[in-house]
């Protein structure tokens, strides 16, 4: 005797209600990742994940997928092992004009600190080989996340605690730079809109704003032309592109300090927006975006993709998800050409 309508409804019942459960611990799950803008839960959560193989089906569970994997080292121990200096306001306030003109203030951000540790570094060491002293500032929440996910109150007050510490941070009167595009550009559009101001009391540049400024010190690190590597081509962050316009022509410039060429290639969104691309609902979505432009710019010979760049953390993790590589960051080409030219120079 075959079931009852009854018991088809009670099964029916019991299988929405546990869909239902899953879909509210996804909605949980998430916002409460987001809450802590990529650092306590998101760590310990992500990383167990990532060690276990077999938690997979926790991940189909949450609706994640392709999630980085953690830089197997912190940027504080490496910057333990490279000796770097302290970072401490009081003790800047009192450098001396001269030290100040040559250092430079590092802000860390969630996506290379915990993803990329070495291209924080990478950029630390390109500016010590350009004469700076830098000063790496302790990791502290931007909100990002937060914004981008619609927790708005947990946003504001972010971003006011990291208002009050960013000023008391360019008291000492050394510029602060930062490494991520989306991240950067946070302090110039969101922050302003929610705090209802024109302009915030301190200024945080992009790393080609930067190096542009300061551009009296990079022809002395110029590549030969006999000894540079074949032109490099530079895929933009969307948000960067939009947000500061210039942005891309500031790469060339340094580029061009430094006698290397740098091809802007015209490409749109690469499809992984920040954790969008994460998440299993949007996976085909992101996948489509990407096969709009990137995939058909992005060469297949080996050699070739050596000189592919992208300043976006979001676009190198596309990219090495779907091509199998991880582009490097503009900064990592320029101090690979120091590092290749100073080599030429001892033998």
């Amino acid at each position: 005797m075959g079931p009852t309508i009854s018991s088809k409804i009670i099964k029916t019942s019991r299988k929405s209600a546990i869909l239902n459960q899953i879909h509210g611990f996804r909605k949980k799950i998430r916002k409460f990742t987001f809450r802590f803008d990529f650092t306590r839960l998101e760590i310990f959560f992500w990383g167990i994940m990532l060690k276990f193989p077999k938690t997979n089906s926790l991940k189909n569970l949450i609706g994640l997928r392709d999630l980085p994997e953690y830089s197997p080292e912190s940027v504080r121990r490496l910057l333990q092992k490279a000796d770097a200096p302290a970072f401490d306001v009081d003790e800047l306030i009192l450098r001396t004009p001269e030290e100040l003109e040559r250092s430079v203030i590092l802000l860390q951000d969630a996506f290379t600190s915990f993803y990329e540790s070495q291209v924080v570094m990478d950029f630390y060491e390109l500016l010590k080989k350009l004469d700076y002293t830098v000063y790496v500032a302790p990791f502290s929440p931007n909100g990002k996340p937060l914004h981008v996910k619609g927790f708005l109150k947990q946003f504001r007050k972010v971003v006011e605690k990291n208002t009050n510490w960013l000023s008391y941070a360019a008291r000492c009167g050394i510029p602060l730079v930062g490494l991520d595009p989306s991240v950067v550009l946070t302090y110039r559009d969101e922050y302003l809109k929610i705090l209802g101001e024109n302009k915030l009391p301190f200024e945080v540049l992009l790393p080609q704003e930067f190096l542009v400024k300061k551009s009296k010190k990079l022809p002395g690190h110029a590549v030969s032309i006999s000894k540079k590597i074949k032109e490099y081509k530079l895929f933009g962050h969307c948000t960067e592109k939009t947000g500061a316009q210039l942005s891309q022509e500031l790469w060339q410039d340094v580029f061009e300090a430094f006698g290397l060429t740098l091809e802007l290639i015209p490409a749109g969104c690469c499809g992984m927006a920040g954790t969008y691309g994460h998440e299993t609902d949007h996976f085909e979505e992101s996948r489509g975006i990407y096969n709009l432009s990137w995939s058909k710019k992005i060469p297949e010979d080996p050699l070739l993709r050596q000189n592919i760049l992208a300043s976006g953390f979001s676009c190198r993790s596309q990219v090495k998800r779907f091509e199998g590589f991880r582009p490097l960051h503009p900064l990592q080409a320029l101090l690979r050409e120091i590092i290749s030219v100073n080599s030429f120079q001892n033998e």
